[in-house]
């Protein structure tokens, strides 16, 4: 992708440059370092030619956060709860509609397919030991795989009903 200025670890993938790849948490730790006590987030924006698809397709791989020992927080309520996890979400009519959320390691890869032409991916590192358990440390935090799809010429994006028809 392409870095956002003025971030530590925002990314933008352009449809019209990168269709596909494959994207982890950042390489440099010291981001780690450098927050201070404050909450890390990472923002991945996937924003494609509208002329050549209509979804986005993410592959989550594999994730690998450290459990905070001095945290009373579990993971049941990912959303909601003040964890290290990892987000999906698109926006709608000026609102965040979420698709997945993952604060656990998963033994499967996970397919998330968007419902419109944007999606997003925000990895989020609560503050308080994020130096603790991720500065210097070796693997990454998340692993994944995207990519662009449904170009306009395969019809419809939602198909309606009807009460006659045929479907090929």
């Amino acid at each position: 992708g392409d870095s956002v200025p003025g971030t530590m670890c925002d990314e933008v993938f352009p449809a019209w440059k990168y269709t596909k790849g494959k994207l982890r948490s950042p390489q440099n730790t010291l981001i780690y370092k450098r927050a201070a006590g404050s909450d890390i987030r990472c923002q991945y924006k996937f924003t494609p030619d509208k002329r050549l698809f209509a979804r986005v397709v993410i592959e989550v791989t594999n994730i690998s956060f450290k459990v905070d020992p001095y945290s009373p927080a579990s993971c049941t309520k990912c959303h909601e709860e003040r964890v290290d996890k990892l987000m999906l979400w698109e926006e709608k009519d000026k609102m965040q509609q979420r698709l997945a959320c993952f604060c656990d390691n998963i033994p499967r890869p996970i397919r998330v397919i968007s419902s419109g032409e944007n999606m997003n991916l925000e990895l989020m590192i609560q503050g308080q030991h994020a130096v603790s358990s991720y500065f210097k440390n070796p693997n990454t935090l998340f692993e994944a795989s995207y990519e662009f799809a449904h170009g306009p010429i395969c019809g419809p994006i939602n198909l309606g009903p009807s009460n006659k028809g045929e479907l090929i």
